[in-house]
């Protein structure tokens, strides 16, 4: 049919605080009868890709060569939507559509655009400079394959990051059921663990191969997975899209980003972003880009920003790396019986610094790390059960800093400050959520400081290895270890302390045809195995703050002899030049000061 083309331009609207770029609109005609080119009306196309009539277009394209073997066919998917035909940009139909002129938003409050690997190496200096206020970045296609990474994706967030340039994330979807949504909410959970998210992820919703899907389902399963796992989370689609197809209640829940690339937005309904163009020019990107505004304040729609203060990100279990929380915000989840694994912590806009460590389960107090760097691990399935958080430099005169923890089964412990410890220890608790606040040095503290940490009593724990027999299970605070009335003699032996706080224990061993070995500590073996030779004697003592606070006692049974009496802090027990094996063996820690567990008259004998 033929065509004639007219070109319409808009009234110029200024709109106080906003700049919007200047551009001509152009819209198409068939003959005898004007056809305006927004995208409403050109939507009507979405189903008639195989007549070249699609007007609207995205530089995003897919054409990724697989590279695991259960991924050919994904690999091989092209977009098929109101934008693509074959994973092809629409040429012939984006010739018809030129730069929109005097775009009507008068709610709009950022500036941003939103790209991908078909934008190629963007100048991010540049960008910046152009007055872009965010970015959504495209991070892949499809169900969760490494081929269907967006090929800029790695590039373009450590930019936005190195440049502090607020940033989100879209991925073009091909869901058709409710297991496609789930790998491609996957998909997203594996690119953006670690990143500093600030605006949403959204679900891009117009691949035409998805028309007759339960898009209600498919947008509940992506949307509530990327939410559990602590990110806000919208949904993109045309205008077309939204009047006819995303009509479900479910979608009142996600932000919309809505295209339309007109004037002005149509859409009836409450939307976070309108993408009002894919025309405009922008320094640093080579060619055209599409171009979004932010409608209303950031926080409206799920978007964040760096704040002056101090910010926390927490990498949970089963979810990776979360976005960022700030001044009081949780960080972590509540009822998903979810461990936090790591914490990185920075102040923005504060002079000095900040440094934390955590006690990690099976691990116990890391050293202290400071200004973003990452305490805990990632990778083991280590939870963190307890922080301790203080400032540095400038920022620790002019504040204190206030955090607290949520630990499972006992739920949000109270305040802890500048260096005390926050959770538990000895309980195997682990912190699922935490909170960070700074406070004017000598303000009042957020809410109640008692009961911030919670301790368990120090225990010793030994663990003996028997002729004949091996290594014993390990025990505690006073049970026996070893045998008795079996004539079989310890070999061995290993102690440590449980729950004590920055202390530790030291022992030694007398053992036959050898005599007295050095000391070892924590853990470590005293005494020999696999040569038959027995332990004769033991020296035990504490080490740093458990001495302090406790004194170790110990006895030990010795054969012909039985029963001796009881050592403590160092004292010899057992025998020496008689032969005499030790059969069996208790330990306890007593309160300093406090009475010992039995008589001390006769715990070591020696045969000059």
């Amino acid at each position: 049919m033929k065509k004639k083309i007219g070109v319409i331009v808009a009234l110029s609207i200024m709109i106080t605080g906003i700049n919007y770029p200047t551009y001509s609109v152009v819209y198409a005609q068939e003959e005898n009868q004007d056809i305006l080119q927004s995208e409403e009306n050109s939507a009507e196309s979405d189903l008639q890709q195989e007549n070249g009539e699609q007007t609207l277009n995205e530089e995003a394209d897919i054409d990724a060569d697989p590279i695991a073997e259960e991924s050919q066919e994904q690999g091989a998917l092209k977009e098929n939507s109101w934008r693509y035909q074959d994973g092809e940009l629409i040429r012939s139909a984006e010739d018809e559509i030129s730069v929109i002129s005097d775009v009507y938003a008068p709610n709009a409050t950022k500036k941003g655009i939103d790209v991908s690997e078909h934008n190629r190496n963007i100048d991010w200096e540049k960008v910046k400079a152009a007055g872009i206020d965010y970015a959504i970045i495209r991070c892949g296609y499809g169900d969760n394959y490494y081929n269907q990474d967006d090929k800029q994706w790695l590039r373009n967030v450590s930019e936005c990051e190195r440049l502090g340039i607020p940033y989100g994330v879209y991925i073009y979807s091909y869901a058709q059921n409710t297991d496609m949504a789930s790998s491609e909410a996957q998909h997203v959970l594996r690119l953006i663990s670690g990143h500093k998210l600030s605006y949403p992820v959204y679900f891009d919703m117009e691949d035409n191969s998805t028309l007759g899907s339960d898009f209600g389902a498919i947008a509940q399963t992506f949307c509530s997975t990327i939410q559990n796992a602590g990110y806000a989370v919208g949904v993109y689609a045309n205008l077309n899209w939204w009047n006819k197809y995303l009509t479900d209640i479910k979608f009142e829940q996600w932000h919309r980003w809505v295209a339309q690339y007109n004037i002005q937005c149509d859409y009836p309904g409450t939307y976070a972003m309108w993408q009002y163009s894919s025309k405009e020019l922008v320094d640093g990107i080579d060619g055209s880009v599409d171009m979004n505004y932010l409608i209303g304040t950031p926080a409206d729609h799920g978007a964040k920003e760096l704040q002056s203060g101090v910010s926390y990100e927490a990498h949970v279990s089963d979810i990776g790396w979360q976005t960022f929380a700030q001044n009081g915000e949780i960080a972590g989840t509540t009822g998903q019986n979810k461990g936090i694994e790591a914490l990185k912590m920075q102040l923005n806009d504060v002079d000095g610094g900040i440094e934390y460590r955590a006690h990690v389960r099976d691990i116990g107090w890391q050293d202290y790390v400071s200004n973003g760097q990452q305490a805990g691990t990632t990778g083991q399935a280590k939870p963190v059960e307890a922080v301790s958080i203080r400032l540095t430099g400038k920022a620790n005169e002019q504040y204190d800093i206030y955090y607290r923890v949520h630990s499972s089964d006992f739920g949000w412990l109270g305040w802890a400050k500048n260096g005390e410890d926050a959770g538990t220890q000895g309980y195997a608790k682990k912190v699922e959520a935490i909170q960070v606040q700074l406070v004017e040095k000598g303000g009042e503290a957020p809410g109640e400081t008692s009961n911030a940490f919670k301790m368990k009593e120090t225990e010793v724990q030994y663990q003996a290895h028997v002729s004949d027999i091996g290594w014993q299970n390990i025990v505690t605070n006073g049970a026996l270890a070893g045998t008795t009335g079996q004539n079989k003699g310890i070999e061995a032996l290993k102690l440590q302390l449980s729950n004590a706080r920055n202390g530790g224990v030291e022992y030694r061993a007398h053992v036959r045809d050898i005599g007295w070995q050095d000391y070892v500590s924590n853990g470590q073996q005293a005494g020999t195995t696999g040569q038959a030779k027995p332990i004769e004697a033991v020296s035990i003592r504490l080490t740093g703050k458990a001495e302090e606070q406790y004194d170790i006692y110990y006895r030990v049974h010795s054969s012909d002899f039985g029963w001796l009496d009881w050592a403590k802090n160092g004292e010899d027990a057992g025998t020496q030049g008689y032969a005499k094996k030790v059969e069996a063996i208790e330990i306890c820690l007593v309160k300093k000061g406090d009475a010992a567990p039995g008589s001390t008259e006769k715990a070591f004998l020696k045969n000059n």
